[in-house]
């Protein structure tokens, strides 16, 4: 009989899938982990049909994305994608199958710490048979491991915290004679620290072998140091003190008072191991010595961590034993608190000891939802590493949502699952928003030194608050950085574009022998993306340019001035993609002297260099150059003194950077970087195409930080002004093409084969091949295709894809609210910017137009047809040439007859609008209401101050200005064509910074006014408008926000 078990974990699905064979049936049991799961058996004639029914659903649940984690087979072939790794621990069950066979999962293993940082020699009979990934794996195929060395880099300490390995304790020694002169004056490398609360020991050098008269003399020491007396007091009094070697567990228990219990170090937990029995220290650690001010039992918690790196190391097996007895009673359900609590200090105390079976019933017994309010504050990590069976650690470490927020966990965590589950430590690094420890955690992962850690270490470069250490880590370690990022060049996603980045900066350094070496072990696919897109990339591949190739005026800029700067040390040349002119790459000279004029720019001349390479070369390796100039400042941590870096990217870049700068930008206010993101605003506003300043306006209309909101609007206004032109007739202008030709379109020419672009539902992009169906995406270039005409298709469909995506949802949101605020176009502008655009061009055949004479006469409703021309709703051709003004209609200026008739035509013709227009819901007052200045049927109501706030920005409201404590007081939203504002005041707390969810706000009032009003603060008298002079479109919108708000109301 065999069994095999199998797990899938993606996103909130955590499921199992187990089967066991007899000879002539098997039984399948399935579900959710963590649970008994369903059960179905299947009988058969013989066992090989047995087997090969069995086989074919393994590999169904294989090509399903499960993996396997523990089994037996019996002549099975067994299928796995993950990498071996060298743990000892048992074979691993379910939760409740090792709960019943805990004597197997709580067996030492025979494996030498020091076996575990040597590369291969680590293999052999103690290499699981199976992987122990209960994730599905980031990579497209296995890291086949050719490194010379392959290493933890964990002391045996760190080691320790894995109570499974089994670690020879340290060899009994007879302690060095104790001189108490020589004891007072390590006495002197005492402090007190944390305001005199703690006392800090480290300079002392405690002997780990000591006698009792010395340990005693330790003990008495770190007792006597209490916050009100200086160490000189300390020293006095130990001058005086004859130690004995004599103390009781009672003596012990009385000395750690409360009022001196915060000022007694740790490491004395190393003398009370020579003055008291085992079990008496266990209870001494273990048990609250009375209760805090608020009635929490008292427990000295840092002594656990003491007693893992002081003591443990001592004990034999033996003695190990002693304390596990001791400590039984004190572990199970019944001890463990019925509402949430800080760890009881036995169980914490029980981990190191590797009391599996009694830790696993309790932690079997937490839901999954324990520790999430709560987690920072939690212990729980250090209970579930006591279990001595790694997949039962990584089941509840993963089902709890534990963090490994610690240095000392991201260590746990590695001993128990040395080379394989590191997507748990990177998602740790690179949710953290404090720098500081996200440095101390990157720092205590860089020990490993493995392949299967190079892409975590790419992951947490491109994410993480301290990418300048695991860029240290990849610099170092370059051979694993290969392989590993070799494993998922052949993958898609931002990581794997990041690791073929990475290959080609080494290919760049010189290590072209090696990444081939390693691509020969990796499947054809692979290997054959690493091919063109590193090894024979056209860019590192191009010749230098020399003295006959550079042109003149080229050459000529770069010798007449050298700025007289230094590249700074972060910053290597090699690193950088080269820049290509006339097919040839810059030497390293001159891209240096590219440098120094970013360094310090002299406008003239820095433009005049980069249009001249611009002019000559080819921009997108310029854009290249530039972006990733800038990623490796971000790599260091951003120095402000070398924000040049940041800055030529308004010389350097285009529209792909201008793309990439932009959701940046619009985030790091919340980061504490508003400069920065300001600065950034600037960058594009410096790069000036139609993409980048309709990237500065998109954060100008809308952007959750009201200073950067501010900052992008003057720059727009700014840009208007030089221009001669309001704000919304510049909107209009910088509408980026997109590449598209007059009439909108483009063609993907792959050879034998033609597709083109087209604009499906929802806005998204979408290729029409030659039968005129359409597809998501461009397919593979095969063997008939031109492969360099395909390529460059692909590369232009997909900026075009990223960049319409973009584009039409802006426009989108652009012309809805022209429709709402009643905007008019003239004739001219109308064609010239919307109809001949040729991205816009497609919007404005997706909804209904009106046409007014000069003085404001209706004369009638068109669409604009595929050919580019007009058509009323009976599809019949028309001519606008009587129509001054044109807008989009509202549905309430339509009869129901024409709205009706326009619905069935957009629906023959499966035109799907960018926003709701013909079957848009109206609002409207009752009469009673007309009569009144307020909108009284939403006056009263509660929201949470979020909830009304962002609400009523989404429908791009303003908030008023910030009055006192930079409070504000109500929102507003003006409609230019009816000439009036709308004003909504609410009592309640909000402030212009974060705004309390707790705190709620009630509306007040709500009321026109004529023109158009700023927002404002300090409520006062005004003219409020009755609601019967107010025009109906305006009111139905004002209602249609305020009734989708109402609905949120306490």
């Amino acid at each position: 009989m065999s069994k095999r078990y199998f797990e899938f974990t993606q996103g909130t699905s955590n499921k199992f899938w187990e089967i066991e064979f007899s000879d002539l049936s098997f039984k399948v049991r399935w579900g959710r982990i963590g649970t008994t799961g369903q059960t179905k058996e299947k009988n058969f004639e013989s066992k090989a049909e047995t087997i090969k029914k069995g086989e074919q659903q393994i590999k169904e649940k294989i090509k399903e994305g499960y993996l396997e984690i523990a089994g037996d087979s019996d002549g099975l072939e067994k299928q796995s994608t993950e990498v071996s790794t060298n743990l000892p621990a048992p074979k691993t069950k379910t939760a409740k199958t090792a709960t019943q066979s805990k004597s197997a999962s709580n067996k030492s293993s025979n494996l030498s710490p020091d076996t575990l940082n040597k590369s291969e020699s680590s293999t052999g009979s103690n290499v699981l048979e199976t992987s122990l990934e209960v994730v599905k794996p980031r990579v497209t195929e296995d890291i086949k491991i050719l490194s010379s060395e392959r290493t933890l880099g964990l002391t045996n300490d760190e080691l320790r915290w894995a109570p499974w390995r089994n670690i020879p304790p340290l060899p009994v020694q007879d302690p060095k004679p104790f001189d108490i002169e020589e004891g007072l004056k390590k006495l002197k490398a005492v402090k007190l620290v944390q305001y005199g609360w703690a006392s800090d020991w480290s300079g002392v050098k405690l002997p780990m072998y000591m006698s009792r008269i010395e340990a005693h003399f330790w003990v008495e020491a770190m007792v006597n140091l209490k916050r009100e007396y200086s160490i000189d007091d300390m020293i006095h009094h130990m001058k005086s003190f004859q130690p004995t070697g004599d103390i009781s567990l009672e003596t012990s228990k009385a000395l750690f008072n409360s009022k001196s219990r915060l000022l007694v170090t740790p490491d004395i937990v190393l003398p009370l191991f020579y003055l008291l029995e085992l079990e008496e220290l266990c209870e001494l650690i273990s048990t609250p010595l009375g209760r805090d001010y608020a009635g929490r039992p008292c427990e000295i918690d840092g002594f656990v961590d003491s007693f893992r790196l002081l003591v443990l190391p001592h004990l034999t097996s033996e003695q190990i034993e002693r304390c596990r007895a001791f400590l039984r009673p004190k572990i199970g359900k019944k001890a463990w608190p019925a509402t949430f609590h800080p760890v009881p200090i036995a169980f914490l105390l029980a981990s190191p000891l590797g009391m599996h079976e009694e830790l696993l019933e309790v932690i079997e017994s937490w839901p999954d939802d324990l520790c999430s309010e709560n987690y920072y504050r939690s212990r729980h990590q250090e209970v579930v590493f006591g279990l001595c069976d790694h997949s039962l650690v990584n089941l509840h470490m993963r089902r709890l949502k534990l963090s490994l927020y610690e240095p000392q966990y991201i260590k746990a965590w590695l001993s128990h699952m040395e080379f394989s589950n590191l997507d748990l430590i990177v998602s740790t690094i690179n949710k953290n928003t404090n720098k500081e420890i996200s440095e101390s955690l990157v720092k205590a992962f860089s020990c490993v030194k493995s392949p299967e850690a190079a892409v975590p270490m790419l992951e947490i470069y491109q994410g993480s608050k301290a990418p300048y250490i695991a860029k240290e880590w990849i610099v170092q370690n370059q051979h694993h950085a290969i392989e590993g990022f070799a494993a998922i060049a052949g993958g898609s996603g931002k990581t794997a574009d990041a690791a073929l980045d990475m290959l080609r900066t080494f290919h760049a350094q010189g290590l072209t022998e090696t990444i081939s070496k390693i691509s020969l072990s990796l499947s054809e696919s692979t290997r054959e993306r690493i091919r063109i897109e590193v090894l024979e990339n056209e860019a590192l591949s191009a010749p230098f340019l020399d003295e006959a190739t550079t042109p003149k005026r080229l050459a000529s800029i770069l010798t007449e001035w050298s700025p007289k700067a230094k590249l700074p040390p972060w910053l290597i040349v090699d690193e950088l993609p080269p820049i290509l002119v006339n097919k040839r790459r810059l030497t390293r000279e001159q891209t240096t002297a590219v440098l120094l004029h970013l360094i310090l720019p002299i406008p003239d001349k820095t433009l005049e260099l980069i249009d001249e390479i611009k002019k000559e070369g080819d921009t997108t390796s310029l854009e290249n150059f530039g972006w990733k100039l800038f990623e490796l400042w971000l790599g260091v941590g951003a120095p402000s003194k070398e924000k040049w870096a940041f800055a030529a990217l308004g010389f350097t870049g285009g529209d792909r950077t201008a793309l990439k700068l932009s959701p940046m930008i619009r985030v790091w206010p919340g980061e504490a970087q508003h400069q920065r993101a300001v600065a950034g605003l600037e960058v594009l506003r410096v790069i000036g195409t139609d993409t980048a300043l309709m990237q500065l306006n998109g954060i100008a209309q809308k952007v959750q930080f009201k200073g950067l909101k501010q900052r992008a609007n003057e720059c727009m206004d700014a840009i208007a002004k030089d221009k001669g032109l309001t704000k919304a007739e510049l909107e209009d202008r910088i509408v980026p093409d997109c590449g598209l030709d007059e009439k909108g379109r483009y063609e993907f020419d792959f050879g034998a084969r033609k597709f083109t672009f087209a604009l499906g539902p929802d806005m998204k992009p979408m290729i029409r091949d030659e039968d005129g169906k359409l597809r998501d995406d461009l397919p593979k270039p095969n063997s008939k295709d031109d492969q360099e005409k395909a390529a460059d298709s692909v590369a232009a469909w997909k900026l075009m894809k990223k960049q319409i995506r973009e584009v039409a949802k802006i426009q989108a949101g652009r012309l809805e609210q022209a429709m709402i605020i009643g905007r008019q176009w003239t004739r001219d502008q109308f064609e010239l910017l919307l109809v001949r655009h040729p991205l816009m061009v497609h919007l404005t055949r997706m909804v209904v137009w009106a046409g007014y004479s000069k003085e404001g006469t209706f004369i009638r409703t068109f669409r604009v047809t595929e050919e580019g021309n007009y058509a009323d709703e009976t599809d019949s051709e028309v001519f606008i040439d009587e129509c001054e003004r044109i807008e989009i209609i509202h549905p309430l200026n339509l009869t129901s007859d024409s709205a009706s008739t326009w619905g069935e035509l957009f629906s023959d013709y499966e035109i799907m609008p960018p926003f709701p227009q013909l079957g848009r819901a109206v609002y409207t007052l009752d009469p009673a209401e007309l009569k009144n200045d307020t909108i009284a049927r939403f006056v009263g109501m509660k929201f949470p101050a979020p909830t009304l706030v962002f609400t009523l920005e989404k429908f791009g409201w303003e908030r008023g200005t910030p009055m006192d404590a930079g409070c504000f007081d109500e929102h507003s939203k003006q409609f230019p064509a009816a000439d009036v504002t709308i004003v909504v005041t609410y009592d309640g707390n909000v402030g212009m910074g974060y705004i309390m969810p707790e705190e709620d706000l009630t509306i007040t009032d709500i009321y026109f006014v004529k023109g158009l009003r700023e927002p404002s603060g300090y409520y006062h008298k005004e003219n409020k408008l009755n609601l019967e002079k107010v025009d109906r479109v305006v009111i139905s919108e004002v209602l249609h926000d305020l009734s989708l708000l109402a609905a949120k109301a306490k």
